[in-house]
């Protein structure tokens, strides 16, 4: 474990390294691009898992720039990490917006059965 101290700044590199280099399977919500068979509870379940996935990595990306401003990274190293971290964010924003077009199209079918009835 590799503690650096700037001022009052301490950053745990190893931890950064470890949740970065961890296989992404421990953080992604386990979500299907169609989920019109799910019941509104599941789908608002996955969309609760989207945000937090989505919270862990803006967590690990001010992490991943904190280590490199503190050259405690190298660039090479950083930019390996940022990709993986650009690529996890894509697909982040991707299940969001299925998720928010799932919740979007039950709302309207609940306004127009409630209008119906």
């Amino acid at each position: 474990m590799i503690v650096i101290d700037q001022g009052m700044n301490m950053l745990n590199v190893s931890l950064l390294k470890r949740a970065d280099s961890a296989d992404s399977s421990d953080v992604v919500p386990q979500s299907s691009d169609n989920m019109s068979g799910s019941s509104l509870e599941e789908v608002l379940r996955a969309e609760t898992e989207n945000r937090a996935w989505s919270k862990t990595l803006r967590n690990r990306a001010r992490a991943l720039l904190n280590s490199r401003l503190a050259k405690a990274i190298s660039f090479e190293e950083y930019a390996v990490f940022r990709q993986q971290a650009n690529e996890d964010a894509a697909e982040c924003k991707r299940q969001g917006t299925i998720l928010g077009a799932e919740i979007r199209s039950r709302d309207r079918r609940h306004v127009l059965t409630s209008i119906w009835k």
